[in-house]
C-alpha cells in the first residue's frame, strides 16, 4: 500500500512539475509570437516609408537630370502618392516606428515647407536640388533609427520584459 501510495505521489509530482513546465513555455512562446509580429509590422512600415522616399529621390534625380516632360509627368503622379505615404506615417506617429524615425520623418516634412515653391521663385533647378537632398538626409536618418528599432526588436531577454 505504501509502495503504491509512493508511486502516486511521484506520478502526481512528475505530472504538475509537466504542467508547470508547459504553462511556462506557452507563456513565454505566445509572448514571442507577439513580439515578433510586432517586428514584422514596424519592419514593414519601415520598408513602405522607405520604398516612398526612395520613389522621391528617382523623381527629383530624374527632374535634375533633365527627364522628358512625359517621364516627368509620370514620376509626379508617383510623387504624389509617396508623398501621401510619408503624410501617413507622420499621422500615425510613433506607434509603429521609433520617435526618432517619426523626428525624422516630421524634420523633413518642415524641411520641404521651409523651401519655396518654385512657382513663386522660378528657380526649378534649386527647388530641385533642395528636395533630394531633404529626402536622401531623412532616408538617412531613417535607416538608422530603423536599424536601432528593429535590432533590439526580437530577442528572448525582451520576452521577460513587460513591453510588448
Amino acid at each position: 500500500m505504501d509502495a503504491v501510495a509512493g508511486v502516486i505521489g511521484e506520478l502526481l509530482k512528475s505530472g504538475f512539475a509537466g504542467l508547470v513546465g508547459g504553462l511556462f513555455v506557452s507563456f513565454l512562446s505566445r509572448r514571442h509570437s507577439i513580439q515578433q509580429f510586432w517586428w514584422e509590422k514596424k519592419a514593414e512600415a519601415y520598408i513602405n516609408i522607405l520604398k516612398a522616399l526612395s520613389d522621391v529621390v528617382d523623381y527629383f534625380s530624374s527632374a535634375a537630370a533633365g527627364a522628358t516632360q512625359e517621364w516627368l509627368n509620370e514620376l509626379d503622379e508617383k510623387s504624389a502618392g509617396t508623398h501621401r505615404e510619408v503624410e501617413r506615417a507622420i499621422q500615425l506617429g510613433d506607434f509603429l516606428i521609433s520617435a526618432e524615425a517619426h523626428s525624422a520623418l516630421r524634420q523633413m516634412e518642415q524641411d520641404r515647407r521651409d523651401c519655396e515653391d518654385p512657382k513663386d521663385s522660378n528657380d526649378w533647378n534649386s527647388y530641385v536640388a533642395i528636395e533630394l537632398q531633404v529626402a536622401k538626409k531623412c532616408i538617412g536618418a531613417l535607416r538608422s533609427a530603423a536599424r536601432k528599432d528593429l535590432q533590439q526588436g526580437l530577442d528572448w531577454k525582451s520576452v521577460w520584459s513587460s513591453q510588448l
